[in-house]
């Protein structure tokens, strides 16, 4: 019989569609996260929003023809309730938005300088990369927002990302967030394989980079588990809303995903630094490396174990989900 672990830990070739499913996804709604985020920063909010003030000119005469007919006390009052939470979230999020943006054109300013300086020879090549991947994802940012407040203009409610969720009217908004999600993961864990990659090109022609090439893999290591988890929580959503799971399976099969997620992230920092500790003795042995470097490598193997037992701990007591 098939593990829950195995049901739902994405296989390689789903990996590499939804890879590039997002990838083409991302370069379409790159502009369209651009052309968002300069409309907000120019347009006053009821120009950027005309629909919504139809819907708000629907809503009072709504209210007035109730309350002239003598019917409309709890409608008028469901009404106004209705509107000023819709308000507030709106107004909630379009705050946020304007942050966003403001990180988003500081991003970009960073960005330019940064290609500037690797010009010069004054940054490396990974920095420049950290700080292009920071645009990107800062795009994205802008884009999961906005259908925050495309949901909160259908629904006058919060926007709710269960994944037990319901569809609103027949939009799924939850998939659309985690693909966006998803796409940053990506663009994250891109990143991360072009700097270890550097990196590794680095020590290859003798550079002294060890300590970097450290934090580079555990960067990428954070990374793809960053997007397997996006991609299982996908295919949990797709699952939860063809089979109408009950949102306590839906809990539980998402509680067992992230645990199952922490195992493996585990183990295989377990891996890394276990081979980082032979390769430190082997420096050591043949003098490129001293004592301490060792028993930092040890210390690392230690703690590595330490967090695979926890996150076996964890896993080992949650209830498996139904089959």
């Amino acid at each position: 019989m098939m593990s829950s672990e195995d049901r739902h830990t994405p296989r390689a070739e789903f990996i590499a569609a939804l890879e590039q499913d997002l990838l083409r996804a991302h370069r379409a709604l790159a502009p369209q996260a651009l052309s968002l985020t300069r409309s907000a920063a120019r347009e006053p909010a009821a120009l950027r929003h005309p629909r919504a003030w139809g819907r708000r000119a629907r809503g009072a005469a709504l209210l007035a023809i109730g309350l002239v007919l003598g019917v409309g006390t709890q409608i008028a009052s469901a009404q106004v309730q209705g509107a000023k939470e819709r308000s507030e979230y709106e107004r909630e999020r379009r705050t946020e938005r304007e942050l966003a943006a403001m990180r988003l054109k500081l991003a970009r300013e960073a960005a330019t300088k940064a290609q500037q300086d690797y010009a010069a020879g004054a940054i490396s090549r990974q920095a420049l990369l950290t700080a292009e991947t920071e645009v990107k994802v800062s795009e994205l940012a802008i884009l999961k927002l906005e259908l925050e407040l495309e949901e909160i203009r259908s629904t006058s409610k919060a926007p709710r990302d269960e994944l037990w969720a319901p569809k609103v009217q027949g939009r799924d908004f939850v998939r659309e967030r985690l693909q966006v999600e998803a796409a940053a993961a990506q663009e994250r864990m891109k990143s991360a394989e072009d700097r270890a990659k550097v990196a590794e090109e680095r020590r290859a022609v003798g550079a002294e980079v060890e300590t970097e090439l450290v934090q580079t893999q555990r960067d990428l290591l954070e990374a793809r588990r960053e997007f397997e988890l996006q991609a299982m929580k996908m295919r949990l959503r797709e699952e939860a809303v063809a089979k109408e799971l009950p949102s306590e399976e839906v809990v539980k099969r998402s509680r067992r995903i992230e645990a199952e997620a922490a195992v493996r992230r585990a183990r295989q920092r377990l891996e890394m630094a276990s081979r980082r500790l032979e390769t430190v003795k082997q420096r050591v042995k043949g003098g490129m490396a001293v004592l301490l470097d060792e028993k930092r490598a040890e210390l690392e193997v230690l703690e590595s174990q330490a967090e695979l037992e926890a996150a076996s701990r964890t896993l080992a007591a949650l209830p498996r989900p139904e089959e």
